[in-house]
């Protein structure tokens, strides 16, 4: 890692770890201005929070434990939270979409969309992170799935499988995979 240089700026410090990051992995490195104990320069981040919005509240006794479970492991890394709404006219239920969304990325999962790998998710989360993105926030529809309007409206359109999943299921999926980037970030053996 290269040393801070105190001739240079705080922009210039984040370029040249940029730089020297982009080479390796995609880590997503901002430096801080004081030293860590063995003298080198203090390397940290600060991790995006993510917000899941979904249509209606699990009822499947395994959904709501995996749920549970990966909730609580994944907010040791990251804020993640869920947001149930209520079941309602899809027009409606976008509209709420749209504005519980706002200022934060906002990602659309329908099957139409693109699937990524894990490492692919990996490097997107990276990226957010450096360019300084605050909030992710994640849509898992109803029943009737997404209108082309919502899906437009979003920043992306990602699919978690080809499969059309039910949401409860979606949920665990998609709580799981955020898990397992945090872990991927922080070097554990969890994705092998």
């Amino acid at each position: 890692m290269p040393r801070k240089d105190s001739n240079l700026d705080k922009e210039n410090q984040n370029l040249l770890c940029y730089l020297y990051t982009t080479g390796q992995e995609w880590r997503n490195f901002i430096y801080h201005t004081g030293p860590d104990a063995r003298g080198g320069s203090k390397i940290s981040h600060t991790p995006m929070n993510w917000k899941i919005l979904a249509v209606g509240k699990p009822a499947l006794t395994w959904a709501r434990d995996g749920i549970e479970d990966y909730l609580r492991r994944s907010n040791r890394y990251a804020k993640v939270e869920i947001e149930y709404l209520r079941d309602g006219p899809r027009p409606q239920l976008e509209e709420r979409f749209l504005k519980n969304s706002e200022g934060s990325r906002r990602i659309v999962l329908d099957e139409r969309g693109k699937r990524l790998t894990t490492s692919e998710w990996h490097a997107a989360v990276d990226r957010w992170e450096l360019a300084g993105t605050k909030r992710v926030t994640l849509i898992i529809g109803g029943a009737d799935g997404h209108s082309q309007e919502l899906r437009d409206a979003a920043d992306e359109v990602w699919s978690l499988s080809a499969l059309t999943l039910q949401h409860e299921l979606a949920l665990v999926v998609l709580l799981e995979q955020i898990y397992r980037v945090h872990t991927i970030k922080k070097g554990e053996p969890y994705h092998r």
